[in-house]
């Protein structure tokens, strides 16, 4: 019984959110790009050069207005559980859970402070920790850095958490895009080239044609890919929050328009347990 569609037609659309933007910004670098060959058409004479170069300032506008859009479907409770069962086991980044960190926590500080008169202020502030509208001012703020500084460096337990959580961020949205993405259009690489949709063998995208996405472009739509399965459950704790930077990525003019939805002819990347 098929539980999920794998159709493009049924899957949703994500576009990470900065290219709108990058989008609406690019007349205006048009602009000038063009001031800036003109210029140089004054300085040097050379009409075929100005023209050659604005033909593809003009390409590359054309470029940065036709926006990457990643297909994304949302998996049935078993595809998710299989998803999950790949990050505890091949990649040991379980789902860390908030408590956990905080027991941590405080098993660290009563064996490494035990007997310290601020053992139970300590306590209490960590246990502040997670709940409900608690704020701290700017010293506990500092005592709860200092703590998690030691911690890290000083108790096996917290450390490994931590090292899990991390796990977790860098390679749970890309396990979700392998899985649930079933296409892509107008995804480039850091040099602005169109990067084709390239399924392997296990029928999930392949390695190779994640890892030539721009890396902001992939990591977001891996989050987006990764809470689609959680339908709506807050799962931000756990993943990566990208941060676009001002400068619009690099894009090849005459890749504009471009679309893949090709299959590899020969097995690419690692074989994913389903």
């Amino acid at each position: 019984m098929i539980l999920t569609s794998t159709s493009a037609a049924a899957a949703i659309p994500f576009t990470p959110p900065w290219w709108p933007d990058i989008a609406a910004k690019a007349p205006a670098r048009y602009e000038r790009t063009l001031a800036v060959l003109r210029k140089k058409l004054e300085r040097d004479n050379d009409q075929a050069a100005f023209d050659l170069a604005e033909e593809e300032a003009r390409k590359a506008l054309d470029a940065a207005q036709i926006l990457p859009v990643f297909r994304l479907r949302a998996a049935g409770v078993i595809e998710r559980a299989q998803m999950e069962a790949e990050l505890s086991g091949d990649h040991r980044a379980h789902l860390v859970q908030g408590f956990e960190l905080k027991q941590a926590m405080r098993n660290g500080v009563s064996a490494l402070l035990a007997g310290d008169p601020e053992l139970d202020d300590l306590l209490a502030l960590i246990d502040r920790q997670g709940e409900e509208d608690a704020t701290f001012d700017e010293t506990e703020e500092r005592r709860l850095i200092e703590v998690q500084k030691a911690l890290a460096q000083h108790w096996a337990e917290y450390r490994e958490l931590v090292a899990q959580l991390e796990r977790r961020r860098a390679i749970a949205p890309i396990v979700a895009l392998r899985r649930f993405c079933v296409g892509w259009e107008n995804a480039r690489n850091p040099k602005g080239d169109i990067v084709p949709f390239v399924k392997g063998p296990d029928g999930m995208v392949a390695e190779e044609a994640l890892g030539a996405i721009e890396p902001l472009d992939m990591m977001a739509a891996g989050n987006r890919a990764y809470s689609l399965q959680y339908a709506g459950a807050d799962t931000e704790k756990n993943l990566p929050r990208p941060s676009p930077s001002d400068v619009a990525p690099k894009i090849s003019a005459s890749d504009a328009g471009s679309k893949g939805d090709g299959k590899s002819a020969k097995r690419r990347g690692r074989k994913t347990p389903v």
